[in-house]
């Protein structure tokens, strides 16, 4: 007998026959979207634990190959060395830049920001006599800090104290700046000893502006590198600066010496080394966990790089002992380079830099952000070292004249116990080329850019610089002149 009470309709039936179909194909699209994302979580983590393997064993390679080649590498060890070699207190010509720069009058500070016009240069002729006027205005105020000054010239040597932080970004070295206001009080007292026809204060000047550069030693930045090079060229405009307008009789032998000796200073292997062993140490302390993504970059925001948020650093993390390996190889080759005979660093260099290219992406982000562009820096160095000899080249020319009352008729001609050899270009292993004028001789180096295969074409005889018109000119120049005695320090209203 039926139930009415329990009766199931066909359509009923029907649906409750749809139903349960429905319910298991949900149940097993769920389990294998779980199943999909176990997979996708487990090859990530095999991805991520494979990658970041890799980048350890390439990581230690390097730091393997580097202990192997480089004895003393690591920032402890780069500092422990300089340490040892400090100066004595009263040998610190350090000590003694930043003492004078604190006492640089306030007052010739201000003016010196706006009187481009005292800085030194090669032209035969003086300042006009208003210019000469405004010189003299700070001459009695600043006597006194100058005549100090000037003793720096006794210290070729130096050491500033400062600590390297564990983020290499943060580092402050505010004594390059108070080195910078001296060199620019010494250019100042070598411009007034111009004015004053006191040409060999005007040569002591320029060697304690080297010995301002000096100073810095060997300190292991780029950045406090770079600051030295361009001291050194100050003090090289200063000193022919000085010649371009008096005869100076003495200290042109120990300045000529001391641009010799220190253009053989390998400033970039020093900066080199030490910003190497400076991310090897910030690499090391985001791997421990010792420096936090966050605090690498004190304003991330205008990096243009999210890697400081901790979130994508998280995500970029198992790449960081191959970006750290990748960075180390990097510094590596420069610094191969850099202990490469001079004329061949600046080819090899290029070379180098085509071979870095790194794809866009996570891989090597750090590197690709923090990478300085060494070659162009090394090149700037050979440059620096160009000037170096040129003007010690200059000096030896002078020395000459003074002793026979001409110019040599070429370098070759100088006596050794003038000039122990003829200085080679650092760019093609080439000595210097020497000219004479009917008023001034004539010293140029000749380089190319990077990554120009064909020499500059050459000028219209008739236009550039006279220093720079050869037939054979191959491209870029470094110059100097020494103008024939009659030709120096003539009236600004002779001036064309």
């Amino acid at each position: 007998m039926r139930n009415e009470g329990t009766s199931v309709t066909d359509d009923e039936l029907a649906e409750q026959t749809d139903v349960e179909p429905t319910r298991r194909g949900w149940k097993r699209f769920f389990v294998r979207v779980v199943v999909v994302i176990g997979i996708l979580l487990i090859a990530s983590f095999i991805t991520r634990w494979q990658m970041e393997r890799i980048g350890e064993q390439k990581l230690t390679e390097v730091v393997t190959q580097i202990d192997n080649e480089d004895r003393a590498w690591k920032m402890e060890e780069i500092e422990a060395k300089r340490l040892a070699r400090m100066p004595l207190p009263n040998e610190n010509a350090a000590s003694l830049v930043l003492e004078i720069a604190d006492k640089i009058p306030a007052e010739w500070n201000q003016w010196r920001e706006t009187a481009k016009w005292m800085i030194p240069t090669p032209d035969n002729y003086l300042p006009s006599p208003e210019r000469i006027q405004e010189l003299h205005f700070h001459k009695e105020s600043t006597q006194a800090i100058r005549d100090r000054a000037h003793t720096i010239r006794d210290r070729p040597t130096g050491y500033y104290t400062f600590k390297w932080p564990d983020n290499p970004l943060s580092l402050f070295l505010p004594h390059l700046d108070s080195a910078g206001r001296v060199v620019m009080l010494l250019e100042y007292d070598a411009r007034l000893a111009v004015c004053d026809r006191d040409p060999d204060r005007g040569i002591r000047a320029a060697h304690a502006v080297l010995d301002v550069a000096r100073s810095i030693g060997d300190e292991p930045t780029l950045v406090s590198q770079n600051f030295r090079m361009m001291f050194r060229l100050k003090s090289a405009i200063t000193a022919l600066g000085t010649l371009a307008a008096t005869t100076p009789t003495k200290g042109l032998e120990q300045l000529q010496a001391a641009f010799l000796a220190d253009a053989d200073e390998p400033l970039f292997l020093y900066g080199a080394r030490g910003e190497r062993a400076a991310f090897h140490r910030m690499f090391d302390g985001l791997e421990s966990g010792r420096l936090r993504s966050m605090n690498l970059f004190t304003a991330h925001g205008e990096t243009g790089t999210p890697i400081a948020e901790p979130a994508v650093f998280k995500f970029y993390q198992p790449l960081l002992p191959g970006d750290h390996a990748e960075c180390m190889r990097r510094f590596t080759a420069f610094i191969d380079v850099a202990k490469l005979p001079w004329h061949e660093q600046r080819e090899a260099a290029a070379k180098v830099a085509m071979s870095q290219e790194t794809p866009e992406g996570m891989q090597y982000a750090l590197t690709r952000l923090l990478f300085a562009p060494l070659d162009r820096i090394l090149e700037s160095s050979l440059r620096n070292r160009a000037h170096l000899l040129i003007a010690a080249t200059a000096i030896a020319c002078e020395r000459f004249r003074q002793q026979h009352g001409r110019w040599p008729h070429e370098l070759s001609e100088i006596p050794r116990t003038i000039l122990p050899s003829i200085p080679l270009s650092p760019f093609d292993g080439e000595p210097l080329r020497y000219r004479i004028l009917p008023d001034r001789i004539v010293l140029t180096c000749y380089c190319w850019k990077i990554g120009q295969e064909q020499p500059v074409e050459f000028r219209d005889q008739k236009a550039g610089p006279v220093e720079f018109r050869y037939p054979e000119s191959p491209g870029f120049g470094i110059a100097a002149c020494v103008w024939n005695p009659d030709q120096r320090g003539l009236p600004f209203s002779e001036k064309r």
